[in-house]
């Protein structure tokens, strides 16, 4: 089998990266119309939301022009997701994993893995008491 060329194995760590639906639009004007529209808002009321006119989330949409760095992360905190994933498309949705797949990950471990996580997880929390959580 022939090796992948650096630009087939973006492409391909691009596309196990993406989502099902809309979300796995390949342009930030996608990804924010997508958002927009599952929040049922509005050109003007993202834009009031945001601090932008309307026009200006149209032209987002458009892809005629792209936010600041500093709108982009005031959106990507609007809608709970990551900046990374909203503007290019990258990593995970949700900035947060849910505690059911890291549980269902670590369930896939084996013990000497298990081991290097806890170490990791005890480096991560120091001295603060952990208390389990039910969901």
């Amino acid at each position: 089998m022939k090796p992948l060329s650096k630009q087939n194995a973006w492409r391909t760590a691009k596309q196990t990266s993406r989502f099902q639906g809309d979300e796995t639009a390949d342009s930030f004007a996608a990804r924010l119309r997508h958002l927009r529209e599952e929040y049922g808002l509005s050109l003007r009321a993202l834009g009031k939301e945001i601090g932008v006119t309307a026009n200006a989330v149209l032209r987002w949409e458009k892809s005629e022009v792209t936010p600041t760095r500093a709108k982009m992360i005031e959106l990507a905190n609007y809608f709970d997701v990551e900046a990374g994933w909203l503007a290019w498309g990258l990593g995970m949705k949700s900035p947060r994993a849910a505690l059911a797949d890291v549980k269902s990950k670590l369930d896939l471990l084996v013990p000497e893995q298990l081991a290097l996580i806890s170490g990791l997880v005890d480096t991560l929390v120091g001295d603060v008491e952990i208390t389990e959580i039910d969901h």
